[in-house]
């Protein structure tokens, strides 16, 4: 799968959905190849490859993961 081009400060503090429309949280920071994504709820920290950012609109971002693989994903 091809990661589309942006610019890192373009998705920081965007909203985030897995790609069966689970929200959930925002990116908080962005390291060299992830971004690091915290949930809204229960501040749990999230360490997502950039690589699986499917999409990105000006108010959120879709990743081509789904919500039962987030444990692998956990910070």
């Amino acid at each position: 799968m091809t990661m589309p081009i942006f610019k890192e400060d373009e998705i920081l503090y965007k909203d985030v959905m897995t790609m069966d429309m689970v929200d959930l949280g925002y990116v908080a920071a962005i390291e060299y190849n992830d971004i690091i994504i915290i949930s809204k709820g229960t501040k749990q920290e999230y360490k997502v490859p950039k690589s699986r950012i499917m999409r990105y609109n000006e108010s959120e971002i879709l990743l081509d993961i789904l919500s039962s693989e987030l444990d692998r994903y956990i910070g």
